[in-house]
């Protein structure tokens, strides 16, 4: 059923995340669902693409579709004259995406001890950004 599911439309406004300058944002649809999405938007005073949230509806997960939006976002980000990389969070407990973003090619980039609470190291949920340099 999802090998045939296309990347339709490109969204150029600020659906989701109000905080993002320009944002760009890849659904996949299936039945006139939105059931999958990836956002992101140019950070210009570091030159990198911030990858903000990506969404696999539950009922749609593990069939390839987060790899296919990682992979569209790529190769936009590629297009972009002054990126000189892709960055993304994640917390140290969410092994399934980091293993993901490393099979795209991410790399450890930052570990942030403190984001979230003064306890992250005992909570098991510490924020780490991945890069992926292009």
């Amino acid at each position: 059923m999802f090998e045939n599911s296309k990347i339709q439309k490109q969204y150029k406004d600020k659906l989701f995340s109000e905080w993002l300058e320009d944002p760009i944002v890849f659904g996949i649809v299936e039945n006139d669902i939105l059931v999958a999405f990836i956002e992101g938007s140019t950070e210009e005073w570091h030159k990198l693409f911030r990858i903000s949230n990506i969404f696999v509806g539950e009922n749609f997960r593990r069939r390839g579709l987060e790899d296919r939006l990682i992979e569209k976002m790529i190769e936009y980000v590629k297009t972009l004259n002054n990126c000189r990389g892709i960055i993304l969070e994640t917390q140290t407990c969410n092994y399934p995406a980091i293993q993901l973003y490393k099979k795209h090619g991410f790399k450890l980039s930052r570990i942030d001890i403190n984001e979230y609470t003064n306890n992250d190291i005992e909570n098991r949920e510490v924020r780490i950004d991945l890069l992926l340099k292009i």
